[in-house]
């Protein structure tokens, strides 16, 4: 496999990944509204987490378990680039010009993480871990799961601008903090689908800048040829 069929191997799971992003966030974002139609419009419950006791709660298993495995898929497709490029590297073909450009492409064009598997896998056992029967569980994987999802946003070298992370991550973790302080005049419902919200805003922000990024590489390779 040439340096060039290897590149466009992996902008494909590049593309897929982000593709997946935005489809992830379209689900965080109106899980909530879906639950409550499904809830005949009654008033808001406590909590997101809370809808698991109502009679649509395989509406939000559904949502819950379509949301983690699409981080879990995220993660898996991390891997299996990594698997790519050790192929890659492994092959006769592979010389030190091409080893190069593989190391330049890995850490420029990641299409993946692997954290997004803690963060799935955390999401998944907030679902299967309701909160009424364990509390202590639940909860904890909730906060893995928030204070992961902020801290990727903050720390970690990220295709979206610095400030729009820095807002984003902000407004999550005000929202969480806002419920502790207030209690239930702000309740938890709000402060997690706010924070839901910035969370999807980030990753829609990933996968465009991601996308538009691939594009502009097909539009110069086009005019190249």
């Amino acid at each position: 496999m040439d340096y060039n069929t290897f590149t466009e191997k992996v902008n494909r799971y590049l593309l897929r990944v982000a593709t997946l992003e935005i489809i992830l966030s379209i689900t965080l974002v109106f899980m909530p509204i879906a639950l409550r139609f499904e809830d005949d419009w009654r008033p808001w419950r406590p909590s997101i987490s809370d809808y698991v006791y109502t009679e649509c709660g395989h509406i939000f298993g559904m949502f819950f378990t379509a949301a983690a495995f699409m981080f879990i898929y995220n993660g898996v497709i991390y891997f299996k680039k990594e698997a790519e490029i050790l192929k890659f590297r492994l092959s006769e073909k592979t010389g030190d010009n091409e080893a190069f450009k593989i190391n330049k492409l890995k850490n420029s064009q990641p299409p993946g993480a692997w954290y997004n598997i803690v963060l799935g896998i955390s999401l998944l056992l907030v679902m299967l871990l309701p909160h009424l029967e364990n509390i202590v569980l639940h909860y904890i994987f909730a906060v893995v799961f928030f204070a992961g999802s902020i801290a990727l946003m903050l720390f970690l070298k990220s295709n979206v601008q610095r400030g729009l992370a820095y807002f984003l991550a902000g407004i999550s973790s005000v929202s969480l903090v806002l419920h502790l302080i207030l209690g239930c005049k702000y309740p938890l419902f709000w402060a997690e689908w706010v924070a839901f919200t910035a969370i999807a805003i980030h990753y829609v922000a990933e996968a465009l800048t991601k996308i538009k990024r691939q594009n502009k590489l097909d539009d110069i390779k086009k005019q190249s040829l």
